[in-house]
């Protein structure tokens, strides 16, 4: 038990839980986002080819309700009735609603890449062993593989590079500056 406490002290003590923090955060907010452009902006043209405003009231009653009707005007009645109904409209809002999700994770992940925020981090934390060629981690002193003496590391004269972290903290703050100017 004390282990355990240890380790969450460590963990919510760490910058990762932050990082949890606002991701959790900004998905549900994203998520409301997307709800709102589906069914406020996306379903009722849809709605209109299918000849229906509202996409959920599509449905077929497979077996009737207490008062023993098949066909009902809508979901919410046949519900009502105990109905058991098979809500294609439901389903298809929700595959509309994932659709978009998708589509708007690989904008952000895109934009996101060609921004250079979204490094390879492996590749800063190892480098090539000079005898076996193994990856080895970056500060090593001895390859795990070959045994042999690693040379030193030349102190670097450029500046530390940024975190992933401390990239996606800067670019969202450069992005709340620039809507409060147009604000």
């Amino acid at each position: 038990m004390k282990d355990f406490m240890k380790s969450f002290r460590a963990f919510s003590e760490s910058r990762n839980i932050l990082g949890v923090g606002i991701g959790v955060a900004l998905g549900a907010s994203f998520a409301k986002i997307v709800e709102s452009m589906v069914r406020d902006i996306i379903m009722p043209p849809l709605g209109l080819i299918f000849g229906t405003v509202d996409l959920s009231n599509i449905f077929f009653t497979i077996y009737p309700g207490n008062d023993g009707k098949m066909i009902y005007k809508t979901l919410a009645d046949a519900q009502s009735a105990h109905a058991i109904t098979m809500n294609v409209g439901s389903f298809l809002n929700t595959i509309i609603s994932f659709t978009l999700a998708a589509i708007a994770v690989f904008l952000v992940i895109r934009w996101l890449s060609r921004t250079n925020i979204m490094i390879d981090s492996t590749a800063s934390r190892t480098k090539s062993c000079p005898f076996c060629l193994s990856d080895i981690p970056y500060r090593a002193t001895k390859c795990k593989f070959c045994t042999s003496t690693q040379p030193e590391l030349k102190p670097s004269k450029q500046k530390r590079e940024k975190s992933i972290d401390e990239k996606l903290v800067h670019e969202i703050k450069r992005s709340v500056k620039k809507i409060k100017k147009h604000i």
